[in-house]
């Protein structure tokens, strides 16, 4: 049995990296500033027919990045609920005895749409991100913001007081996870660095830039 056992867990550790399973080191628990790096060893990049921007976008940039047709798919989801309740009531005609919807089911109603509503709107916003959708827009509004940030001399993925290994396991569980709202409604909160994209490129243009304004030697 003891063999067994062990032969078990050799085969486990065989499947999943090491690195998942290692406690963290003093190396690891460094700087709460975000480092330039943004592919984590163990990242998954996805298929993608547009080009990629980010593969786990922070919540407030889904929001933030939200076209007009997002909010419209929001607000007509909204109304749709309570729409269907209301048609739902003019239609039945049962000629023996007639009850009326309850108002404080079409508030209920309404608020559903408007959770269901901002699922969809939320997902379509965060497709574009991942390249799964014409990203055009965001492709400039994302080069805009990070030349500002980098030109700030602040990090792109913001500033995290969290462990790094806390930002990677944030991460491993926020990756993806608006495919799967139908089971459970989860974002991302967390700033860290594993994005699948390299933005090293905006640190030199910034520097270059502070160069030629004066601002750096």
């Amino acid at each position: 049995m003891p063999r067994a056992q062990t032969a078990t867990t050799g085969s486990a550790a065989e499947t999943f990296p090491s690195a998942l399973h290692s406690p963290p080191t003093n190396q690891q628990q460094a700087p709460s500033r975000m480092s330039t790096s943004t592919v984590s060893p163990t990242e998954y990049i996805p298929r993608h027919k547009f080009p990629l921007l980010d593969t786990d976008p922070h919540f407030k940039r889904v929001i933030k990045y939200m076209r007009s047709t997002d909010l419209a798919a929001w607000l007509g989801f909204t109304a749709a609920v309570p729409g269907l309740l209301y048609a739902w009531d003019l239609s039945d005609r049962i000629p023996v005895r007639h009850i009326k919807t309850q108002p404080r089911f079409y508030g209920l109603g309404t608020w559903l749409g408007f959770c269901g509503g901002f699922l969809m709107a939320y997902e379509r916003s965060a497709n574009r991100f991942l390249g799964w959708a014409e990203n055009e827009r965001e492709q400039k509004m994302q080069h805009e913001e990070f030349t500002q940030i980098a030109r700030s001399g602040r990090p792109i993925w913001g500033e995290s007081t969290l462990q790094p290994w806390i930002q990677t396991v944030a991460h491993h569980n926020s990756q993806f996870a608006h495919m799967k709202f139908s089971t459970i409604p989860w974002f991302n909160f967390v700033n860290h660095p594993y994005h699948g994209v390299d933005v090293s490129k905006y640190y030199e243009d910034a520097k270059v830039w502070r160069q030629e304004s004066g601002i750096e030697d």
